[in-house]
């Protein structure tokens, strides 16, 4: 009678071996990383954005990622003043960046004393201007 109907009760075997837990390396992360940066937008403006992207075959996110980033090719984009007064409105464009651009967007923040989602909120705001006159 050496064995009981309920494992518990039986004599242990071999101990388990422990195994060593390895040190995890740290993530390598992608060269392709890219900043989002929520800008708030209107109702009103989120409407001229949406159409001007249907018009150009795109959806609302990489049309208004590509206009911050033809605004920053603008060399006279550095003088524009804040046209438009930013309020945190709770409705958001999202503008993706590589990381190149999304520096550009911090050095104008810093010369222009702003946040980089202010920054991001004017130069999309006045690209859609200026999309709108041509």
């Amino acid at each position: 009678m050496g064995k009981n109907l309920n494992p518990m009760f039986n004599a242990p075997t071999k101990p388990k071996p422990i195994y060593e837990v390895k040190e995890k390396r740290p993530r390598k992360t992608r060269c392709d990383k890219k900043h989002d940066i929520k800008v708030p937008v209107t109702e009103i403006q989120k409407m001229k954005i949406r159409l001007q992207a249907h018009r150009k075959g795109l959806r609302a996110t990489p049309y208004s990622s590509n206009l911050v980033i033809e605004g920053l090719k603008r060399e006279f984009i550095t003088d524009i003043g804040e046209f438009t007064p930013y309020k945190d409105t709770h409705d958001y464009v999202h503008v993706k960046l590589l990381p190149y651009h999304y520096e550009k967007i911090v050095e104008l923040a810093i010369k222009w004393g702003v946040s980089e989602r202010r920054a991001a909120h004017r130069i999309l705001l006045f690209m859609v201007k200026w999309e709108e006159g041509e």
